[in-house]
């Protein structure tokens, strides 16, 4: 029955089997192809997620930045150097802010910033010691010129 079928349609047949011989003949280009498409499919989806990343962390700078300005704005506590307290220092997260006048850490609650765009809350750490914490950074310079011209310590911005 079949080689009957093969006499009477020969060119459909030699169609059939030039697309089976391509297809035995291409089958490595084809999974190649296959393994090339899903590399692309893997460095799309890579690209995606580290476009992601970069999004909220801008997203998370900018409201960053927002805090830290109105905390400038409301009068936070400007840190100056124990030892030289004409001159301002940084916040440190983690770290004890000093009342020096008192020479005890700042109360939990006080915000406090320094002249370098970083502002903190002061929080309990674990043992319960009053500690810089929940800090946020604006690169707000007029904000922060403002705030710093609400203290009489000397300080002249580093030369850049």
């Amino acid at each position: 029955m079949i080689t009957k079928w093969i006499q009477r349609n020969p060119m459909q047949v030699a169609i059939v089997g030039g697309i089976a011989a391509s297809l035995a003949l291409s089958t490595g280009t084809i999974n190649q192809n296959l393994n090339t498409v899903g590399q692309v499919k893997a460095i799309t989806q890579q690209n995606a997620l580290h476009q992601m990343e970069l999004q909220a962390s801008e997203q998370a700078k900018q409201q960053s930045s927002k805090i830290a300005e109105s905390r400038y704005q409301s009068g936070c506590v400007m840190v100056v150097a124990e030892r030289a307290r004409d001159k301002f220092t940084a916040l440190s997260n983690g770290q004890p802010v000093i009342d020096f006048a008192r020479k005890v850490p700042f109360p939990v609650g006080t915000i406090v910033c320094d002249a370098y765009g970083n502002t903190g809350e002061i929080i309990p750490d674990a043992t319960g010691k009053p500690v810089v914490g929940r800090m946020a950074f604006t690169g707000n310079r007029a904000v922060i010129d403002t705030a710093m011209k609400r203290v009489r310590a000397r300080y002249q911005t580093p030369q850049q």
